[in-house]
């Protein structure tokens, strides 16, 4: 389970101080193709006590967040002939998804 809390506001706004905004997020994805990860998921927003009610929604997205990273510096030859080594011992499946 992962909770995700950020604090958007950290007091109302003087011209609509009655808000007030749920968030939930659900069917979160992860999936590896080689470094990259790329993250999916929904989030379900609402917001209540708008001054203007066209605003009081329940609004539904759909993220898909990418990610990727590499060495700040190179793998010493024994740590990435260790790495090469289990990479070989893992199953067909996760073995491709790093190619």
């Amino acid at each position: 389970m992962l909770l995700v809390c950020v604090e958007l506001d950290s007091k109302p706004n003087p011209s609509d101080p009655d808000v007030k905004t749920s968030t939930s997020i659900s069917d979160l994805h992860v999936n590896l193709y080689g470094d990259t990860a790329l993250v999916s998921y929904k989030m379900t927003s609402t917001d209540t006590g708008h001054k203007d009610p066209a605003l009081n929604a329940t609004d539904h997205y759909l993220y898909a967040v990418g990610n990727a990273c590499s060495l700040s510096e190179p793998l010493p030859q024994a740590e990435w002939n260790a790495k090469k080594k289990a990479m070989s011992e893992m199953p067909k499946d996760v073995q491709q998804a790093y190619h």
